[in-house]
């Protein structure tokens, strides 16, 4: 990279800003308000934004390969806010809707942000990033630990409810599998950061998060033997998981009665085995039937907000499900093209992250989440990574008050 690209990095400004950044993602567990509001990890994240755009004059600069994505994004957001205020104005001015493209208006410009400092940063927000997360989850451990560990009610820690605890972990083991594989770091942290979130997720006892948290990482350790197989070469650490994996089921064959006497573990078990028999597991209780009862809205959608409407209180508890009804088939088709475009520049390998996460999305609304958001960037930007080392100034496009133009660092 050029000389002022240096400079920039190493200014105070910048500084402050990736101190900032730091800051969301170890703050990110902390919930001191009720839900709907904005959390002190977002307002350390905003002012980081504003940080960003400022010493950039305003500017916001991305690899011009990232067009595409930033633009679908776009598209997403506009499509959202034009059918929310729609609606809004339809039904007498209902508030809700406006509150509801906020949320998605912040996530579209932190996910951008993301990208745009990968530009000017490379691996070393990547690093940052990671070792963030990582010291997040930890504390969270150290809390959960000092605090009494499991006592056989589902574990909330400093969120709101316990499937927040879940899926953050699932969250953060997807962020740690997608930047281990770009960096060269030391494979105990890896091993570390993925027991501490699975101790967490386990505590939360969120049976789809569970279930999608042992997905994604069993897939990944099958991953690597079949990278083991191929180039003879495997990280230590997936070894290591490969050996507990195995040894775990031989040691409940021996060990059974010490298992069902562990109120941790039995906690886990009989959560697991009333998959399907709880009240809230039929499609009905989570929200389903209104995509079948009021099918009018599934071209358009309905919008997200004054859930009366449905004779409901409150939105569909599924990802795929809420952008359906609220957004409709051409919400959803902007949304998957989302997806498919991040795992499509970084050559598929984040497929599997984000599919468990959608897996967990059938049965829980994590779609507002930011974190969520910047992995996805994350998975795109590391399709910019090998070619950012060959090409020490790839051409970028400058986003200034919404004109785009191009130039060559």
């Amino acid at each position: 990279m050029d000389d002022t690209i240096v400079k920039l990095n190493n200014s105070i400004a910048d500084k402050i800003f990736l101190a900032l950044l730091c800051l969301y993602f170890i703050l990110k567990p902390f919930y001191l308000w009720e839900n709907g509001l904005p959390q002190i990890s977002d307002i350390v994240l905003l002012t980081a934004i504003i940080l960003y755009i400022l010493k950039n004059k305003l500017k916001i600069g991305i690899f011009k390969g990232a067009r595409q994505y930033v633009l679908i994004n776009f598209i997403f957001i506009f499509y959202i806010s034009f059918i929310n205020i729609l609606w809004s104005l339809i039904l007498n001015g209902e508030f809700s809707f406006f509150k509801a493209s906020m949320f998605y208006i912040f996530n579209f410009i932190a996910a951008i942000i993301v990208v745009s400092s990968h530009h000017e940063y490379g691996e070393r927000i990547y690093r940052l990033i990671y070792f963030s997360a990582l010291a997040s989850i930890a504390l969270q451990f150290i809390v959960f630990s000092f605090s009494g560990g499991f006592t056989g009610n589902r574990v909330v820690a400093y969120f709101n409810n316990p499937n927040q605890l879940g899926y953050h972990s699932l969250l953060t083991l997807a962020l740690l599998l997608c930047i281990n594989g770009k960096l060269s770091i030391n494979g105990i942290w890896l091993f570390t950061g993925i027991f501490f979130s699975f101790v967490l997720c386990l505590a939360s006892l969120s049976k789809a998060a569970i279930i999608s948290f042992l997905g994604m990482l069993l897939y990944s350790i099958l991953v690597n033997i079949k990278d083991w197989i191929l180039t003879k070469k495997i990280n230590r650490v997936y070894l290591v998981l490969m050996l507990i994996t195995a040894a775990i089921p031989i040691y409940y064959q021996y060990n059974s009665e010490a298992f069902s006497a562990n109120l941790f573990f039995d906690s886990v078990k009989y959560r697991l085995s009333t998959i399907g028999q709880s009240g809230d597991d039929n499609l009905s209780e989570r929200g389903y039937d209104r995509v079948f009862k009021y099918p009018r809205y599934l071209l358009f959608g309905a919008g997200e907000g004054l859930y009366s409407r449905f004779r409901a209180t409150m939105e569909i508890h599924s990802t795929i499900g809420n952008i359906l009804m609220s957004y409709g088939l051409i919400g959803i088709l902007l949304y998957i093209s989302i997806l498919i475009l991040a795992c499509r520049k970084n050559r598929w390998e984040g497929l599997y992250i984000l599919a468990f996460i959608t897996l967990y999305g059938l049965t829980h609304n994590g779609v507002r989440n930011t974190f969520f958001w910047i992995i996805i960037s994350l998975i795109y930007s590391g399709g910019f990574t090998n070619e950012q080392k060959i090409r020490r100034k790839p051409d970028i496009l400058l986003f200034n008050t919404g004109i785009m133009r191009g130039r060559n660092l």
